[in-house]
This record gives structure tokens, C-alpha cells and sequence, in this order.
């Protein structure tokens, strides 16, 4: 989190979409009042009805935390949108596909297909992905990169699979 330089507006990049997202926290930073003169026709008088406005402006520090999760979500979707799009009739739920019995085994094989796209691709997404939440190359983010990295046990002959939908 602490490597993101976040915008009030960035465009995203992650695998093969492209689209642009908005802050939507904000801190007040500053009020003030307005005074207004109303006629009241009841009193035959003028009275002051005051307005306070307020000052706000993106809070970049909670919008960082989106960025946390927004990759997973993302590909989760790209994911669903793949398998919504290969068959006539479903009702997609998160992970899960209802479909008619003769598509669950299309509905599983687009799923592998998706999911070992994304594995192959897996450095290119991560790449194009930091890119466009602003990580820049420094040797401290390099070294805490490294770190991640030595924990990763890499995985031997991966093979994606539908059954892991519901």
C-alpha cells in the first residue's frame, strides 16, 4: 500500500481492461457560512436563512486501500464475464454458475481456460497493474518486492481447474 501514489481519478489497467476509477472518500477541510435574505410574507419581513458549505477534498490515504483488492475483484469478474459470455443462459454468483446441465462443461472449461491465461500472464498483469496505481521501480520498493518474492513457493506444473467453481 505504502508504494501506491494514488490520483483522485486513475486509469487501470489489469490484463485486457482498461478503465478509469474515481475516489469516492473525502475529507471536509473546510466550512463556511452564507448568509441568505428570505421575504417572509407571513411577517412582512426579511429574515437571514444561513447555508454552511463545506470544502471537501479526495482522501487519497483510504483510497489506497481500494487498491488492495481491486486486482483480485477485477480478474474475479474478467473471469465471469468469460464464462457468462460462453454459454445462452446463466445466473453467475460470485464463484458460482447456474446453468442448464448440458453447459456445466463448457462452463468448467472456460473457467480453466481463463485461469491459466491468467497464470501465464501472471508478471504482465502484476506489471501493467502497479503501473497504473502508480508503484514506481525504487530500490525500496524493489527490495520489498524481493521479499514478497522469496516467501512464494513457486508451483510445479500448474494445471487450472473448473471444479474449483461451484
Amino acid at each position: 500500500i505504502e508504494n501506491v501514489t494514488p490520483l483522485p481519478e486513475m486509469n487501470i489497467h489489469i490484463m485486457d481492461e482498461k478503465f478509469t476509477v474515481y475516489c469516492n472518500k473525502y475529507l471536509n477541510v473546510g466550512d463556511y457560512v452564507k448568509k441568505y435574505p428570505l421575504y417572509d410574507t407571513a411577517t412582512d419581513a426579511v429574515l437571514t436563512v444561513n447555508h454552511t458549505h463545506t470544502t471537501k477534498v479526495p482522501d487519497l490515504e483510504s483510497f489506497t486501500r481500494y487498491m488492495v483488492t481491486l486486482l483480485v475483484h477485477n480478474l474475479d469478474s474478467q473471469i465471469a464475464d468469460f464464462i457468462c459470455d460462453g454459454v445462452d443462459w446463466v445466473l453467475p454468483i460470485y464463484d458460482a454458475f447456474i446453468v442448464m446441465p448440458w453447459d456445466v462443461k463448457v462452463v468448467r472449461n472456460r473457467a480453466e481456460m481463463k485461469l491459466t491465461t491468467i497464470y501465464e500472464r501472471r508478471e504482465e498483469i502484476l506489471v501493467n497493474y502497479f503501473e497504473s496505481i502508480g508503484i514506481k521501480k525504487t530500490n525500496g520498493s524493489v527490495k520489498q518486492w524481493n521479499k514478497l518474492m522469496s516467501k512464494v513457493v513457486p508451483v510445479k506444473d500448474f494445471k487450472a481447474s473448473g471444479y474449483s467453481l461451484k
